[in-house]
């Protein structure tokens, strides 16, 4: 719902738009303060918000990212950088507030462990849907030859729910605020609905923890293929991968680069499941594409993000010693080296769980793509480099035919709509 008031603060001389909306998540969130304990706040929603506004906002920068951050600057505010004057810090013309700051409630003594599935990873071993994609925040364990999992910190819980209220000026006022032309400025709604299709935040959030869920009635909880807002943050793989950051969701000739589950899912474990053996499906997949000329190794699994394999402690059952072996994925050029710190990517390949009116879930995968980041790409080999030019478009679309092929999965279709 929205309404409008003229607040008293002296940077505002206009009537600003004021709409609340209800929030929560469909999966838990591992979204921690500073001693990581887990509650709702606004500055993690703010960064997630100019996120999506920052891809929105990016078809009328005409390749300009100097534009993109001064105009960003200015909408949610700065601090002055690179030698800028102190007095070149902008305050934000946008205002989020929350109704409740609760602290998470879910923890190693109550997590629902219903529906969770035990899947089987590279190495042929067993581990816990929730544990192979929330490593980390959740650890695996065997008890008694079983695999199980232990929660490392404290979650917020699907069913802990607040009210976000977005404070902003209205379209004609931004774009003057903003030097823009009105067709131009993209409103914080616009976002809020890119956040609520395929937002998450928190540790793992980019496989499926931490899925948001805005409720209003001007937000469907799925877009269409068609959707306005959609198709104008849509571009083709190919032109995706000139820039070397998250930008655009892809397209190709069969449409954008989103796949949904095509079965309602009873839970936000069934859900985890799910994904955990897609993820398994897709870097399997990737693996097979592959260039090793020793000691160089370069290989379609780092373009679904870095580090790319197991790094984890493995205790010696004779003397007790703890080991990290070196996983064959490692890329020796990407490790810390001095003052250099190691090379950490996130995946391209996104997936978020939605709710659905009948309380069902919904599992989303999308694409954002990009090159791999420059800094990255100048400490690889020479001969590292040519594979990954020559290859990576390749690697990108037998993954896309993967899930093309996937049973009960299917491309975000034109009349697919809210539910």
């Amino acid at each position: 719902m929205a309404d409008t008031t003229t607040p008293q603060s002296p940077w505002y001389k206009q009537t600003l738009q004021r709409s609340t909306y209800s929030l929560s998540f469909t999966t838990p969130a591992f979204l921690g303060d500073a001693e990581q304990l887990g509650n709702w706040r606004t500055p993690p929603i703010k960064a997630l918000l100019r996120f999506w506004w920052r891809i929105a906002s990016w078809p009328s920068m005409n390749g300009d990212v100097a534009r993109l951050r001064t105009t960003e600057k200015a909408l949610f505010g700065g601090v002055g950088q690179n030698g800028e004057e102190r007095n070149a810090a902008q305050r934000s013309l946008v205002q989020l507030r929350l109704n409740s700051w609760e602290e998470g409630k879910l923890n190693n003594s109550n997590w629902p462990t219903l529906h969770l599935d035990i899947l089987k990873n590279a190495n042929n071993g067993n581990v816990r849907a929730d544990a192979y994609l929330g490593y980390g925040p959740i650890l695996p364990k065997l008890i008694a030859e079983i695999a199980s999992a232990r929660i490392t910190r404290d979650a917020l819980s699907p069913l802990q729910k607040t009210e976000l209220t977005v404070t902003h000026a209205k379209n004609e006022q931004l774009a003057d605020a903003l030097q823009l032309p009105v067709q131009d400025v993209r409103l914080p709604s616009d976002a809020l609905a890119l956040m609520q299709w395929f937002g998450t935040l928190g540790s793992r959030s980019v496989n499926g923890w931490g899925s948001i869920q805005i409720t209003d009635s001007s937000i469907p909880a799925l877009p269409t293929a068609n959707s306005p807002v959609l198709t104008s943050v849509t571009s083709s793989l190919e032109d995706c991968l000139v820039e070397d950051w998250p930008h655009a969701i892809g397209k190709d000739g069969k449409g954008p680069l989103i796949w949904t589950s095509q079965i309602n899912l009873p839970s936000w474990q069934r859900a985890i499941s799910y994904l955990g053996q897609l993820k398994i499906d897709l870097r399997t997949k990737a693996k097979q594409h592959r260039f090793s000329a020793k000691p160089y190794t370069m290989a379609g699994v780092h373009l679904l993000g870095y580090p790319a394999g197991p790094q984890r402690d493995i205790k010696n059952k004779k003397n007790g010693e703890i080991t990290t072996p070196k996983s064959i994925w490692t890329i020796d050029a990407w490790k810390k080296q001095g003052n250099t710190p190691e090379v950490r990517i996130a995946s391209q390949l996104r997936f978020k769980v939605i709710r659905n009116s009948e309380n069902t879930f919904t599992c989303l995968i999308y694409h954002l793509p990009h090159s791999l980041p420059d800094f990255a790409v100048r400490r690889l080999e020479p001969l590292q480099q040519k594979w990954l030019k020559d290859n990576q478009l390749k690697v990108w679309q037998k993954l896309h035919e993967l899930l093309d092929n996937t049973s009960g999965l299917a491309r975000l279709s034109s009349h697919q709509g809210a539910n």
